[in-house]
Parts: structure tokens; sequence; C-alpha cells
């Protein structure tokens, strides 16, 4: 790797550490580093690398570089570093390859933000729950014929399985919605905006149409909650 291509490697959207192999200082640090810790190139240039992290990942650092150094291994570890302008841990990942650079050689840390992959795994998670909720319901209104167990067990299942605080189900009369069963602990739930959000919904026609067959709609799922529409009317 020559002086411009290792230029081309600062300017990438990851955080980028040059370290001296002699010292194990840091000899160079891109600007997406120093949003990552807080700190300026100045504050961060000739400390060691385990200065950036907290203190109960320094011992995990000092080990991935004596990997490094030892088997000239790349490979990917999950830790946190510091940002001293947050005052709080980041995750990042961490990988590092040596290099050779105008015939030395060196340490090249790379440290990317994971917050972004951790939120999509989040939102992957959560969305994957839901649907599990969903399914379990809509196998209940196919077995269920009485009303008021099918209610309990819908209910049971959404604050049972689905770790949810409150539940309720709603019949739509018209444009409004008439809360026929509760349970659970609706301290800290609004109830009269979710209604509120679930009639805005139905008005501008977000709600498809309903299974012939079961009655059961393609379900909404909003920020922090869910809804599954079904009319008992047309359940066999």
């Amino acid at each position: 790797m020559n002086r411009r291509e290792f230029g081309d490697l600062l300017k990438t959207s990851d955080g980028i550490l040059l370290i001296d192999l002699e010292s194990q200082r840091i000899l160079d640090a891109n600007k997406k580093l120093e949003e990552l810790t807080g700190l300026s190139k100045d504050n961060i240039i000739n400390n060691e690398l385990t200065t950036l992290f907290p203190d109960s990942e320094k011992v995990k650092i000092q080990k991935l570089v004596q990997d490094f150094l030892s088997n000239n291994n790349s490979y990917l570890i999950n830790v946190f570093i510091y940002n001293q302008i947050k005052k709080k841990d980041i995750p990042v990942i961490i990988s590092g390859s040596i290099i050779e650079l105008n015939n030395k050689k060196f340490l090249v840390i790379v440290i990317r933000d994971s917050i972004d992959e951790l939120e999509k795994n989040h939102q992957f998670e959560r969305i994957s729950k839901l649907y599990r909720i969903l399914y379990r319901i809509n196998e209940t209104i196919i077995k269920i014929t009485d009303i008021d167990t099918l209610f309990e067990e819908v209910l049971e299942i959404i604050l049972g399985e689905g770790g949810y605080q409150f539940a309720f189900i709603g019949e739509l009369i018209d444009d409004n919605i008439k809360i026929l069963k509760k349970k659970g602990n609706r301290k800290n739930i609004d109830v009269e905006s979710t209604i509120k959000s679930l009639k805005k919904s139905i008005k501008s026609g977000e709600i498809v149409e309903f299974d012939k067959h079961i009655g059961v709609s393609v379900p909404i799922i909003f920020t922090n909650y869910l809804s599954s529409i079904f009319k008992i009317e047309n359940k066999i």
C-alpha cells in the first residue's frame, strides 16, 4: 500500500487508525474516528489504542493487538469505544491488519459504528415477534367459537407471548371504537391516543379488506403497538 492508497482509506466512512508496531502508539486517525471518540486528531495521535476505550474493554483490546501482531490475522470483534463528548460508550466493530508503507510495516485498525446495524437487527426481531403473535391470534380465531373465550385467549397471547403491558379488544362502530374487553396494567399507556390513531388509520383506508373465510385483516404495526382487525360474524 502506498501513501495515496492509505490517504483514500482515511476517507472511508469507518474509523481508521494507523499504529506503529514498535511503540504501539497511534500515528494517524481519520475524521470518522474523531467523531466516534469525541476527540480531536491531536488528542488521539501518540496515545496507545487502549486509551480510546473504557476500562472494561482495555484487556480485550490489548489481547486483540497482540493477536494482530503475532498472527497477522484480520478478524472482527464487538466492543465499546468511549465518546468523550457524549460521555457514553458506543458499540463498535473492530478489525485490523498489517500493512506496509514505504517498506515499513504498520498496524491498521478499522473501527465501524455498529449502532445502525444493532438498530436494524432490533427492528427485525421486533417485527418478527409481532407477526408471530398475530399468527397465533389468527390460529386462535379459527379454532375457538365462544366469543368470551376467544377474547380472553387473544388478550392472553398478546400479554403472555408478546410481553405487552396492556391489551384491549374493541368493536368498530362507524368511525368509533368501543372497548369490549381489556387486560393488563394500563399505567403509562395512552389508550385514548391509541384509539385515535386506529380511527385515523381506518378512515384513511390503511386497513385492508378482510379475509372472507376467517375475517382477519392484515395487521397494522405502529411504533409501540400492533393491531389485528377481525369480524366475528365472518368466522366459520
